[in-house]
C-alpha cells in the first residue's frame, strides 16, 4: 500500500544535501495524508473570509513569513478543521488555498516547490519586501500578490522557467503532479548536457581547426623568410658581381695606362 503524504511545509530550509549531494527533504512535522479529493472550491466566499481571517490571526506572532513560527499544536486547537485544513505551513511558501484553511492536497505542495525553485534560482526573497504577514497572506489569497517573475538568464533552460511558472498557477488543478515535474526536468537536464557536449565537442573541432590554421601560417612564413634570403643571395651575388666587373675594369685601365707611359 502506497501512503498518499503531504509535506506542506516545503521551503528551502527543508532541504538538506548528503555527502553525495543528494537533496532530502527534512522536518516531516507537518507531513499527513492527502485528502481523497482536493475540495479547495467547495465552500462559500463568506466562510473562506472567515477561515482565512482565523488563519491571519493565528500567523500574525510570527515575526518573518519566511520561517513560520506557528506552534503545530496551538495550530490545531485555534482551527478545528478536517483533514489537512489545520493552519500548517510558512506563510512565504503557502500556496493560496492552503491560506483559506480549507481541505486541499498534493497542488499545495507543488506551489511550495515552486517558490522554492524561485528562490534556488534568483538568490532573492521570492516577495518583495514591505509585507507583513496579514498582508501578505491575504494578498495571496486574493491572487493580488505573486511571487518575483524568474527570468530566462536566471535558469539554465527556458523548460525550467516553464515548470516553475507552472507550479505556481494560483488554481490548484491547474498546477502539474510531481511525477509530471520530474520528467520535465529531466528533460531539461538532458538538453543541457546534450548542449554542452555539443559545445565541447565544437570547441575541440576549432581547436583543432585552429591549430591546422597556425601550422599552415607557419609554414607559409617559413617558406616567404627562405624566398626573402634566396633574393637577399641573389642581391648579394649581383653585388659581388658588380664588384668583381668594376674592379676588373679598374684593373684593365691601369695597365693601358702603363702602356702608354712606356
Amino acid at each position: 500500500m502506497i501512503l498518499m503524504l503531504l509535506d506542506r511545509d516545503m521551503k528551502p530550509q527543508n532541504v538538506l544535501l548528503n555527502k553525495s549531494k543528494d537533496a532530502l527533504v527534512a522536518d516531516l512535522g507537518t507531513v499527513r495524508l492527502a485528502a481523497t479529493k482536493d475540495r479547495v472550491n467547495v465552500i462559500g466566499e463568506e466562510q473562506r473570509q472567515f477561515l482565512l481571517n482565523e488563519k491571519l490571526k493565528l500567523f500574525e506572532r510570527c515575526s518573518d513569513p519566511e520561517t513560520g513560527g506557528a506552534n503545530v499544536n496551538q495550530t490545531h486547537k485555534s482551527i478545528n478543521a478536517t483533514g489537512v485544513t489545520a493552519a500548517l505551513g510558512t506563510p512565504a511558501y503557502m500556496a493560496p488555498e492552503q491560506t483559506w484553511s480549507e481541505e486541499y492536497s498534493f497542488p499545495v505542495d507543488v506551489w511550495s516547490y515552486g517558490c522554492t525553485l524561485v528562490r534556488l534560482f534568483t538568490l532573492r526573497d521570492i516577495y518583495a519586501s514591505g509585507y507583513g504577514i496579514r498582508e501578505l497572506m491575504y494578498a495571496v489569497a486574493h491572487n493580488e500578490l505573486r511571487p518575483i517573475e524568474v527570468q530566462i538568464e536566471d535558469v539554465p533552460h527556458s523548460d525550467v522557467l516553464d515548470v516553475i511558472n507552472d507550479c505556481l498557477q494560483f488554481q490548484g488543478n491547474k498546477r502539474p503532479s510531481f511525477k509530471d515535474i520530474e520528467q520535465r526536468l529531466k528533460n531539461a537536464l538532458d538538453k543541457c548536457v546534450m548542449a554542452s557536449s555539443d559545445s565541447g565537442v565544437k570547441t575541440e573541432r576549432e581547436k583543432e581547426r585552429r591549430k591546422i590554421m597556425d601550422i599552415k601560417k607557419a609554414r607559409r612564413i617559413k617558406r616567404r623568410e627562405e624566398r626573402e634570403r634566396k633574393e637577399e643571395r641573389k642581391e648579394e651575388r649581383k653585388e659581388e658581381r658588380k664588384e668583381e666587373a668594376s674592379e676588373e675594369e679598374k684593373g684593365g685601365e691601369k695597365k693601358k695606362k702603363k702602356k702608354k707611359k712606356k
